[in-house]
């Protein structure tokens, strides 16, 4: 049979004197500067969230990293800021004017069609050229 022993020892250490370290004045850069723009979010909704980058997010309280203009305004609500420290900034909403042209249908027979910006057919039947330009000013709101 082997008989343990414990055995200890007392030893000197010696701890050295606290230098004194020069700390500059320093900034560091902030999360989102470091991260190209991109916010920490946290889904809070239940289902699955695919950013427009191809990320997907499938659990509740995941943690993602993610710029604000990736996650689309109809899917916000299933989203929100893991630290509420930087503001989300929304894109601007850009409102395009209407564009309307008067186009002859078929050439040379007096009657016109009105035309939008995507090439769709505004009115219902041809009008004459008076007619026609009277309905583009008030689309246009003239």
């Amino acid at each position: 049979m082997v008989q343990r022993t414990k055995v200890t020892t007392k030893q000197s250490v010696s701890v050295p004197v606290q230098q004194k370290i020069k700390v500059e004045a320093m900034t560091p850069p902030s999360d989102v500067e470091q991260n190209g723009g991109k916010l920490q979010w946290r889904k809070v909704g239940r289902g699955k969230l695919i950013l427009a980058s191809g990320v997907r997010i499938d659990q509740p309280n995941q943690i993602f990293w993610a710029r604000p203009d990736e996650i689309s305004p109809a899917f916000r609500d299933t989203v929100k800021l893991a630290h509420n420290d930087a503001p989300v900034v929304e894109p601007p909403l850009v409102v395009e004017e209407p564009k309307y042209t008067v186009k002859e249908t078929p050439p040379d027979s007096g009657q016109y069609e009105i035309l939008d910006g995507r090439g769709k057919i505004v009115n219902e039947a041809p009008l004459t050229a008076d007619q026609a330009e009277e309905m583009v000013k008030k689309l246009q709101g003239e």
